[in-house]
């Protein structure tokens, strides 16, 4: 006969409403027992966070505003005809991208020049590079790098061309510094953005010093306006270069025939012989199909010109930043709250845990 088990009884976890509302007064006792603690550290930490605000440097925000110019023109008349034979297309009617433009804005290929070239900060010219390196303490940053000659290390030149591998580590940390770091999460010096009905592009730099900000945001914009036109009318620009060079050779061509029909007719005044005229005949139909064919190309020069000016994109300035520029404002009013909110919420917390705590090591 086997023995019967005692019965097994499952403990009912289940919270009631009840349990709810007592253990939150009960929370509520303690925090309100503790006030002055919680109230004493919550004003530690605002005053710190105040004082943090306050000794943080002074940051400088330079706004430049532009738009570019969508009438692009369409093919006319002869136009894609006479690109389409040195191989180029007129690219015909299309719409700017400003995203791509931003997008441009941001890369190397537009902030490395920026970088390499030279503006006045208080009074001292230097290129961008080394007056960031000096303004963002990168020497001090760059103390645990890998290369030996890094945290001492100043830009000498501004041809990119002749940059060692120090120099262009430096230059990428530069950049990053610039746009933004997504694996550190740094706080960028330069953002964009454009209006969606106004179609208004701008760039903002945002510096710790105003010459600084300013240099780098007109900069910006001028290495990518005149580098956005390069690329947009190179085509273009080819084939009017292709016609110029046809049109020059045909030109030497045609001084060349003339030359020749000039001497026979000086040397041979009085035509008896049969071959004397063949041969002028020759001379005069060397030069009448030069003079054809160089009309040709000019008129063609003259078409693709008009293409290549009537398809050039318009970078045009709206509002530049001027001096002076004044500093971004600090709330020391936020800063305050931010940290008394803080310190009340990490000090309630830790009361509650403890006393969390100290119920389950003692039940």
């Amino acid at each position: 006969m086997t023995e019967q088990q005692p019965p097994v009884y499952i403990q009912d976890d289940e919270i009631t409403l009840k349990d709810l509302i007592l253990k939150i007064q009960e929370f509520w006792r303690l925090l309100w027992a503790n006030k002055w603690y919680i109230i004493a550290f919550a004003l530690i930490l605002a005053s710190l966070s105040a004082l943090r605000t306050y000794l943080t440097p002074s940051r400088f925000p330079a706004k430049l505003t532009f738009m570019v110019n969508e009438d692009e023109g369409s093919n006319m008349g002869g136009i894609a005809n006479v690109l389409g034979q040195f191989g180029f297309s007129s690219g015909g009617k299309s719409e700017y991208n400003l995203d791509r433009i931003l997008e441009l804005s941001r890369s190397r290929r537009i902030i490395y020049p920026v970088l390499l070239d030279s503006i006045t900060v208080n009074d001292s010219k230097d290129l961008i590079a080394n007056h960031l390196i000096r303004i963002y303490d990168f020497h001090d940053r760059w103390e645990d790098s890998k290369d030996p000659k890094l945290p001492d290390y100043i830009f000498t030149t501004g041809d990119e061309t002749k940059l060692d591998n120090t120099a262009r580590i430096a230059l990428n940390s530069l950049y990053l510094q610039i746009v933004g770091n997504e694996k550190k999460s740094n706080d960028p010096l330069m953002s964009n953005g454009y209006g969606e009905e106004t179609a208004i592009l701008n760039l903002n730099v945002t510096a710790l010093n105003a010459d600084l900000a300013i240099g780098m945001v007109t900069r910006i914009y001028d290495v990518l306006s005149a580098y956005y036109i390069e690329k947009t009318v190179e085509p273009q620009q080819e084939a009017v270069n292709a016609l110029k060079l046809k049109a020059d050779s045909l030109k030497n061509s045609l001084s060349a025939a003339e030359a020749r029909l000039a001497r026979f007719d000086d040397t041979h005044r009085n035509l008896y012989l049969s071959s004397d005229v063949v041969q002028r005949d020759q001379y005069q139909r060397q030069v009448t199909l030069l003079t054809i064919m160089y009309g040709e190309v000019i008129k063609n020069l003259e078409t693709a010109n008009f293409a290549l000016q009537s398809q050039m994109p318009f970078f045009q300035t709206i509002d530049e930043p001027q001096f002076p520029i004044l500093p971004s404002p600090k709330s020391l009013v936020k800063a305050i709250l931010i940290g008394g909110l803080l310190g009340g919420f990490l000090s309630c917390g830790f009361f509650i845990s403890r006393k969390i705590y100290r119920d389950a090591m003692a039940t």
